[in-house]
């Protein structure tokens, strides 16, 4: 797997860099000298890893599922503290939620990959603060660019997937909350201009992973539309056991309790939301899914 190929040994290897006293810029033990930066960037920045460097060696299997764990837990207390916020209140469901939230397919499935979990951990807290964002009248939300930089700085290729559905996120909370197209469009800039606040504050640490991204794994990936599931792997991946494989052409992963499901008819038949909600909800939820 990745976490014995690629993790452990630049893990590792900066833990020995950096208490051994050696630069952490250039790396000369691997493949015959390596720009180690966008590594340590790309795939170790999580705060939590700082542990490994207190633990001794003999103990880093234990130490990295120990950190997994933690970051399971701490998807699960994130979404719930989310939860809260959103329907000022506290509810029982709610800890069912985070549960199916943090042990959904994705996190089981991945435990493997350490660079993943941070961002899954930080993306209910970066939605909370995207909501009290667009109800402020500042132009700039100190706050939100400061949590949306450090989901950068924990996982950059998660990081840019959050940023793009926190806009799609945006333009569902403005279109169902504001009326006036002066008023819509306001909204939507301040969401567009603290990102790019956000990704600036970033830019130290992004800008290295986007050069070696560029030079070495063969310049920019051709993107090409085509559809890669259909229907019924959709709502085969809602139900338990559907795991297929790792690969790109397998089903996604998207369980994360059967009745997810449930609760989505419950909210379309819901006479408690308006109409004009529902179609907005639904156009987003089909763009995600299409984007699989």
């Amino acid at each position: 797997s990745d976490l014995s190929n690629i993790y452990a040994d630049v893990l590792i290897g900066l833990k020995n860099k950096i208490l051994s006293g050696d630069g952490i810029i250039y790396n000369w033990n691997m493949g015959g000298g390596i720009n180690f930066l966008p590594l340590i960037f790309g795939n170790l920045s999580s705060v939590l890893n700082i542990c490994v460097f207190i633990l001794p060696d003999n103990l880093f299997q234990e130490t990295v599922l120990l950190l997994q764990l933690v970051r399971i837990g701490l998807a699960g207390i994130s979404i719930y503290l989310y939860l809260s916020y959103h329907y000022e209140k506290d509810n029982v469901m709610m800890v069912g939620i985070a549960a199916d939230y943090s042990l959904s397919a994705y996190m089981v499935c991945f435990i493997q990959h350490v660079m993943w979990f941070d961002a899954i951990a930080l993306l209910p807290i970066v939605i909370m603060y995207t909501e009290k964002m667009l109800k402020r009248t500042n132009l700039i939300d100190i706050r939100f660019v400061i949590v949306l930089a450090f989901t950068f700085w924990s996982s950059f290729y998660l990081g840019y997937m959050i940023s793009i559905f926190l806009f799609l996120y945006s333009i569902g909370i403005v279109l169902n909350e504001v009326k006036e197209i002066k008023n819509i469009c306001q909204k939507l800039i301040k969401v567009i201009l603290n990102g790019i606040m956000a990704a600036g504050v970033s830019a130290v640490f992004l800008i290295p992973i986007a050069i070696s991204l560029t030079t070495n794994s063969g310049g920019f990936v051709s993107l090409k539309l085509y559809l890669r599931c259909i229907f019924t792997d959709i709502m085969y991946s809602f139900y338990l056991g559907n795991f297929d494989t790792y690969l790109p052409n397998g089903r996604p992963m998207l369980y994360c309790g059967i009745f997810s499901i449930i609760l989505l008819f419950v909210y379309l038949k819901s006479k408690e939301t308006v109409k004009r909600e529902k179609i907005i909800d639904t156009i987003i939820l089909l763009i995600l899914l299409l984007s699989i």
